[in-house]
């Protein structure tokens, strides 16, 4: 049994009961650790995108050493897009990685492009787990091991759309999606499908909704 499960051990449970409750379990921290890695990498960014603005000015300063203002501002425009390469702490062992000037203070906006792509990486990974190890645990829980009598969910099957939207018509909305959407309203059949931080808000609210009530609604 496991500890959170174990919480609860003056009463007694079923074994369906227990195992619903430890997938539960599962989901919830699951779902909660994805949304710090996006809370988390929202504000590296912002501290990110200060250490930039200052190297920005401190290199702006030394041009206007050299140039008067306009010109100045001129030769940093240049300078800044040009392909440099990324370096990290040199703590982290991570992939060598290039970019500009110009790119690094970009990818460090609020819903800038490298976060839209993080937000459809984690919405896809949790799509993920939930067809592959909540889903079918979930229904082999309750005595439907056979994959055609699946547990069935509204607010997932809308989720499973946008992914196949992402992942296989080139992040554009069909008419697959739009027809199915109720909870998950957000494109139209021909939009570009980016998931802004508001919305990835209301799809971990979603999903902690689902899992903070699949078990009773079950039971």
């Amino acid at each position: 049994m496991s500890d959170f499960v174990s919480q609860f051990s003056k009463y007694e449970f079923t074994s369906e009961q227990v195992r619903l409750l430890e997938i539960q379990d599962h989901m919830r921290r699951t779902i909660n650790d994805v949304a710090l890695l996006l809370a988390q990498t929202w504000h590296g960014f912002t501290l990110l995108r200060s250490h930039l603005e200052s190297e920005r000015q401190s290199l702006l300063a030394q041009l206007s050493e050299m140039f008067p203002p306009e010109e100045a501002e001129r030769h940093y425009n240049v300078v800044a897009q040009l392909l440099v390469p990324y370096h990290a702490t040199e703590d982290f062992m991570l992939a060598p990685a290039h970019g500009t000037l110009r790119s690094f203070h970009t990818d460090t906006t609020p819903d800038s492009p490298h976060l839209r792509t993080l937000t459809s990486s984690l919405l896809i990974a949790l799509n993920a787990y939930w067809e592959h190890t909540w889903r079918p645990n979930i229904s082999a829980a309750i005595g439907r091991p056979n994959k055609e009598n699946w547990i069935q969910s509204d607010f997932w099957g809308e989720v499973c759309k946008i992914r196949d939207c992402i992942l296989h018509n080139k992040a554009i909305a069909n008419k697959d999606y739009e027809k199915r959407a109720k909870i998950l309203k957000w494109f139209k059949e021909g939009d570009s499908i980016q998931i802004t931080s508001a919305m990835f808000t209301t799809f971990i609210s979603q999903s902690r909704a689902f899992c903070e009530s699949f078990v009773a609604e079950i039971l």
